[in-house]
Formats: structure tokens, C-alpha cells, sequence
């Protein structure tokens, strides 16, 4: 992480010029302001509360329920609601410490039984659909046997095999934790969803907004503000707009403001801005089971021919970092990596593989990267980068979803798409590009092996060498070509204090107006 900071540090020092201000340290009337009565009204690209059949109901960075453990600023598992863990010798078992005197927004109490409740109900009902992360049982709890509850605030998870990187699993999405009475038999929620975050939500209109309210009986520090509002909307134009005009007091959400617009925003001396390293990472994933593309030597011609730094400076204004490793520097064991660019050798290896032929590719761009990010612009630079290698791009922008079943499907040829981390495990993220069921129809042994050898290390230093492994071998073999790790970037007017970017959302509950 701070190798990434660093690589930042001219982003950030141009942002502190002209915002005037420090890297978020309180001053003495934040941290002293009591709960302020005044709404504080955000927006954002979409919805950030999909409902009733959502896996989650509501986003995470909308600190509504809360997990068992967070992705701690050094890629390890730090303490939410459980306040410490335990590995067996074997590492078949976890024994987890709850922590005590903490209520769902019903009443309800969080124990050890609303730990099993939550567990069951993903074996049980997963996979759930969500617009953040699918939950599915055999992701984040692979080779679970069952749960037991040892006390009030302890349970066990056995698992018929080893497990060392189960904690990490758990973090963030991995573990959401919501009052079993808001559950209904399926698994789906019947009522608004009871957390145990210092909000909760009172109203909800769909695609429109949500209202979210202090929890008084939060366990921690109680949030600053009683009242947020948060609208959803999906033009970047609008968002700016918005925040001129004084409707909203500031942006959320990744791909919430444009760099471009951020500062604009910032010059005109009304807004202040935020921004650290996210977990997201964009990539252009390639279709490796058709024609021409199944020779890695045009996969890696592609690669060489796009100039990932060219596409941080002029389209994300220095807010990202230019890369070819599908890891985030949130995750353990992360390779910080120099991707090349070397149009010339690009060339070479196209015409190798092409001849005296030209092809023609369609590139997907699907519609959320056009509302939150200047994708439209940087499908346009590839096509004409790729355009010199004997290759035609069409761009053909969809609905996500549309994009996401035609990558399923293996309908493509070449997708722009971002992807998270779900949890703190790298296994995780590599498997989705280098493991058996990766949709780019990648297909490396030497992967699969180092992929099973690492999911069973039980020393943590040994399989952080294992990541490293795989990293080496991702920035060779490209199963996708990864361009650039993006940046939290948010933009609040003045008047809103403690409104600070993180790696996965904001200082939500540290935010008043003054």
C-alpha cells in the first residue's frame, strides 16, 4: 500500500495545493462537534441499496450491517465484529471471538447463534446475486463441514480440510452479518435489513434515494450526523452539477466523479476533494478461445501496443495507477510491477501471428463505465492503439448485465470491465482470471497447480511466495490484460466536514455539516 501512496504522491500533492488543506487531520471543532441535525444530502452512480432480493440489501460503505472482520490497511484481517481469531495446528479449525453487548437495529441480539444463522443461510442459499459481490458458500467458505457454537460470543468454523486463509475470506463482503428475524425462508429479506452499523434505513425508493438514520445504540462511536440522504444518479454530469447548485454536499461510491471534473470542481474553491487507493482494479479481458486470440503471442501484442501510463495521465489526471498485475496492492503479497509499453515489439508480434491480414475484434464497454468513467475515451484510444497492429475494433457499449452474460457465455472478443476484491484472500482474485472457470478461456497448468498449492500453504510467508509466483506468471502469460488500479475519488463541498476517501467508501459516519 504504501508503495502505491508513493507512486500517488504527485497526484496527491497537486490535490493538497489546491484544496489547501491536509491529508484529513481533525481539526479541533471536528473533533469536538457533537451529532449535527443536519441532513446531509450525497449521490452516487447507482443504487446503493438494490433491496429485498439483493444478497446484501445495501452496499457496505453505506454502513448499514457490518462484517465479522475488515480488510485491514496492510491486506490482513482487522477487527468488526469479531475481535479475534485463531488458526488449529492443522488449519482445519477457526475459533472467533464475537464481540459482546451488540444489537441489531431490531433489538436483536448478535451472538454466537446470529453468527450460525448468517453462515447457514449462505450454504444454504447461495448463490445470492448482487451488483457488488455474488455471495456464494463455495468461494468463501470452500471445504466448510459446519459451525459450532462454543459460547455466547465464540464459535467455531471446522472445515473437512485445511483452511489458513479462511479469516481472510471473511472480510468485507465475506462475511456480512444482518438480525436472522429480517430473513425469510429463502434466504431473501422481509423486512428492511437490520445491521448492527452506526446507520440504518428508514426509507427506500428504488433507483431513486435512501434515507439513513443515526443508530443511538450503535457499540461504537455513534455517527455525527443524524440524518443522510442518498441519491442515485447515474449521469457524471448530473452528480457535478448537483454539487454546484448546492443539491447534494458531496459524491460516493467508486467511479463517483470523474478526475476531470474533480478538479474543475476543486479550482473554482468551493469543494474539497479526497481520493486513496482503491481495491478496484480495470481491466480489458481477452477471449482466448477464438481465433487469433488463442496465440499469446497477439494477447501480449495487445498488451505492449496500449500505453496504460498515457491513459492515468490525460483520462484519470494521475488518480490511478498504470499496471499489468491483476492484484491489487491491497492484497497480501502484491508485486508492484512497471508495465511495458513498446509499440514497435508490438507490431512484430501481430504481424507473426496476422501476416499480411487484418482482423476485426468487438470490444464490449458496458454502460456503467461510461457513466462513471471516461471509458468512452479510452475504448476509442484502444481501438486506434490496437488499429496500427492490423486489428478493427468495434465498440459496441451495453447494459451491465448484458456485458456480464455475454463474457459468461464466452460471446466476445474483447471486454472492458472492472473487478473487486471480495474478500481479502488473493486466491480469490486470481481465480478469476487464472483458475478453471475464468471467462477469458485462460488455460495455464502451471497456474491451476501453484493456485491448489497455495489455498493449502498453511505458513502465511509461504503463500505469500506462492502469490508472487502467480503474479509473475499473470504478467507473462496475460490471462487478461489488467491497465490501471483505480483510486477512491470523492469531491464534498466545504460546509461538510470529516468527509474522508477510503480504500472501500467513506467516512460515512464521521461526516457533519458545519
Amino acid at each position: 500500500m504504501k508503495r502505491i501512496l508513493k507512486m500517488l504522491a504527485a497526484a496527491m500533492a497537486v490535490l493538497l495545493a489546491l484544496t489547501g488543506c491536509g491529508t484529513g487531520a481533525k481539526t479541533s471543532a471536528e473533533s469536538d462537534a457533537g451529532q449535527s441535525d443536519k441532513q446531509v444530502v450525497l449521490a452516487a452512480p447507482r443504487d446503493l441499496t438494490p433491496g429485498e432480493k439483493d444478497g446484501y440489501y445495501t452496499s457496505l460503505i453505506m454502513q448499514v450491517w457490518e462484517p465479522l472482520v475488515l480488510l485491514g490497511e496492510d491486506g490482513h484481517a482487522a477487527p468488526s465484529l469479531a475481535t479475534s481469531w485463531e488458526m488449529s495446528p492443522d488449519g482445519k479449525e477457526w475459533t472467533i471471538k464475537l464481540r459482546e453487548n451488540v444489537k441489531f437495529h431490531d433489538g436483536e441480539p448478535f451472538n454466537a447463534d446470529a453468527v450460525i444463522a448468517n453462515i447457514e443461510r449462505v450454504v444454504k442459499h447461495s448463490p445470492k446475486k448482487s451488483p457488488f459481490y455474488t455471495i456464494d458458500a463455495k468461494k468463501t467458505y470452500p471445504g466448510l463441514d459446519h459451525t459450532e457454537k462454543v459460547d455466547d460470543n465464540t464459535v467455531k468454523l471446522v472445515f473437512s480440510e485445511p483452511s489458513p486463509t479462511a479469516i481472510q475470506r471473511l472480510t468485507n463482503f465475506g462475511s456480512p452479518m444482518v438480525s436472522p428475524k429480517c430473513l425469510d425462508e429463502n434466504g431473501d429479506f422481509a423486512t428492511v435489513v437490520q445491521g448492527t452499523g452506526p446507520f440504518k434505513i428508514t426509507e427506500h425508493q428504488q433507483d431513486q434515494y435512501t434515507i439513513l438514520e443515526a443508530n443511538e445504540d450503535y457499540w461504537g462511536e455513534k455517527a455525527k450526523t443524524k440524518s443522510v440522504k442518498v441519491l442515485s444518479m447515474p449521469s457524471s454530469d448530473t452528480r457535478a452539477a448537483a454539487l454546484r447548485s448546492g443539491e447534494i454536499q458531496g459524491v460516493l461510491d467508486i467511479g463517483a466523479i470523474w478526475p476531470s471534473q474533480a478538479k474543475e470542481l476543486v479550482d473554482s474553491g468551493k469543494f474539497e476533494a479526497s481520493y486513496q487507493p482503491s481495491t478496484i482494479t480495470h481491466f480489458m479481458q481477452v477471449n482466448q478461445s477464438k481465433e487469433y486470440l488463442n496465440d499469446p503471442r497477439l494477447v501480449k501484442a495487445m498488451s505492449l501496443a496500449i500505453d496504460r501510463q498515457m491513459i492515468v495521465d490525460e483520462f484519470y489526471h494521475g488518480f490511478a495507477v498504470a499496471t499489468s498485475n491483476p492484484l491489487n496492492a491491497s492484497e497480501l503479497g502484491y508485486k508492484q510491477d512497471k508495465p511495458k509499453y513498446d509499440p514497435e515489439e508490438a507490431k512484430k508480434l501481430a504481424a507473426e501471428v496476422l501476416g499480411d491480414n487484418r482482423i476485426s475484434l468487438e470490444l464490449l464497454v458496458p454502460q456503467y463505465g461510461i457513466d462513471r468513467y471516461p471509458y468512452k475515451e479510452q475504448a476509442e484510444y484502444v481501438q486506434s492503439a490496437l488499429k496500427e497492429l492490423g486489428i478493427d475494433v468495434e465498440i459496441t457499449i451495453l447494459e451491465g448485465s448484458e456485458q456480464m452474460k455475454r463474457r459468461k457465455e464466452g460471446n466476445f472478443d474483447l471486454s472492458f470491465h472492472t473487478q473487486g476484491m471480495p474478500d481479502g484472500e488473493p486466491i480469490t482474485m486470481l481465480k478469476v482470471f487464472m483458475g478453471p472457470d475464468n471467462g477469458g478461456r485462460y488455460d495455464n497448468p502451471e497456474a491451476t497447480e501453484l493456485l491448489s498449492k497455495a489455498a493449502a500453504e498453511l505458513d502465511e510467508n509461504k503463500r505469500i511466495e506462492i502469490y508472487k509466483e502467480l503474479q509473475e506468471l499473470a504478467i507473462e502469460t496475460l490471462p487478461t490484460i489488467p491497465l490501471y488500479h483505480d483510486s477512491y475519488l470523492v469531491v464534498h463541498s466545504k460546509d461538510l466536514k470529516g468527509y474522508e476517501a477510503t480504500s472501500y467508501g467513506v467516512t460515512l459516519s464521521k461526516m457533519y455539516l458545519a
